[in-house]
């Protein structure tokens, strides 16, 4: 296996040196290579390499004409520099979980690259992490294909995977615990009165959504409702990469209420756009909510419920607790390459609004 970055000398070398140029004036010159090599006793070639590397940083300079490396004139020091690489759609998860890891990264002095990709059969791990000290991944609902699979499982750099798992892989993994949300809204509909209660999921092809069926399945249990029972309240979309889930599911749940609206009180939802689609649909079916239908949707990361109307009762989590996570397992990683890999979940709790109240008094089975 090859050596990992953050074991090679040049790369103690450049950690040591940051800080020192950091203190620096623009234009100062740098030490000389042979004054480096007394004061650190590394290496001619570690010279090199770290320098070369604070040079792509953007830490130090060669003025055109000079022989000198002198600070830069205009550069941003920091402790770590990290890749933060994501699909290249607009998503609220995704600019929200990347804006919670770029604010507790700030906070500990850590720069960020945003790095796009189109496809897993298209994303160069190596590549889109270029010079950064590390990266968090985020990951589309395709198959992990072999190449991006290998380049995983013997990473040089430390790397955090957020919002996803993959199957066979020990890895450092930041997650939202659906199956705890959904499990806590089943659990407040419940309370309620509630038992014929729905779920509506944009796909089951990835894990966060798996775990979010699991939350459900064994909430309704715990309420006395059966396999048999819910199976048909289950509706679970097939949403594809590259694919607003909201346009999927809103045709698919529209059917599917007009010809079960009665064999269902209330739907939890795997996430807002989910909650969206419940909404409007519940509404154009002339049912008010929640003196008719009640609806609890998942709001972890878009944090958009307060801004419904009705005001959505929601499932959400602290997300400023997301990115110190983040942060954590890359520092832990940084400290100690050779630490056992983490999964971390982020808990939720449930903020009543106005879109569910008790099961109606006239509530029957069609």
């Amino acid at each position: 296996m090859p050596k990992t970055l953050h074991s090679t000398k040049h790369f103690h070398l450049v950690k040591q040196l940051r800080p020192l140029i950091a203190k620096m004036n623009p234009g100062d010159p740098i030490p000389t290579q042979q004054k480096l090599k007394k004061q650190f006793s590394v290496s001619q070639n570690t010279i090199e390499l770290a320098l070369a590397r604070l040079r792509r940083e953007g830490l130090i300079e060669r003025p055109a004409g000079k022989q000198r490396l002198v600070k830069s004139e205009i550069c941003d020091p920091a402790d770590h520099y990290v890749a933060i690489i994501r699909p290249d759609w607009p998503s609220s998860v995704i600019e929200g979980i990347s804006q919670s890891i770029v604010d507790a990264g700030h906070a500990a002095n850590w720069r960020f690259d945003i790095t796009n990709y189109r496809s897993h059969a298209g994303l160069d791990l190596e590549k889109a992490m270029g010079d950064n000290d590390a990266a968090v991944l985020m990951l589309t609902t395709e198959v992990v294909p072999d190449h991006l699979r290998d380049a995983l499982t013997y990473m040089r750099k430390p790397l955090v995977l957020a919002q996803d798992q993959i199957e066979g892989l020990e890895l450092n993994t930041v997650c939202t615990d659906d199956g705890l949300s959904i499990q806590q809204a089943v659990e407040h509909l419940g309370e309620l009165g509630h038992r014929r209660i729905g779920i509506l999921l944009p796909t089951l092809t990835t894990a966060p959504m798996v775990q979010a069926l699991d939350g459900y399945k064994r909430t309704m249990h715990a309420l006395g409702v059966t396999d048999t029972e819910f199976e048909p309240w289950i509706v679970a979309c097939e949403n594809k990469p590259f694919t607003r889930s909201i346009d999927i599911a809103y045709p698919v749940f529209k059917q599917w209420l007009e010809r079960n609206h009665q064999q269902v009180t209330a739907m939890v939802c795997a996430n807002m756009d989910m909650g969206m689609v419940v909404n409007r649909c519940v509404h154009e079916m002339g049912l008010a909510i929640p003196q008719q239908f009640s609806v609890v949707s998942s709001d972890n990361i878009a944090k958009m419920g307060e801004y419904f109307y009705p005001p959505a009762t929601t499932t959400e989590m602290d997300l400023s607790m997301y990115g110190k996570a983040v942060i954590e397992l890359l520092q832990k990683q940084f400290d100690d390459e050779q630490a056992m890999p983490e999964c971390r979940y982020i808990p939720s709790f449930l903020i009543q609004r106005k879109t569910s109240g008790p099961v109606p008094a006239t509530a029957v089975v069609a």
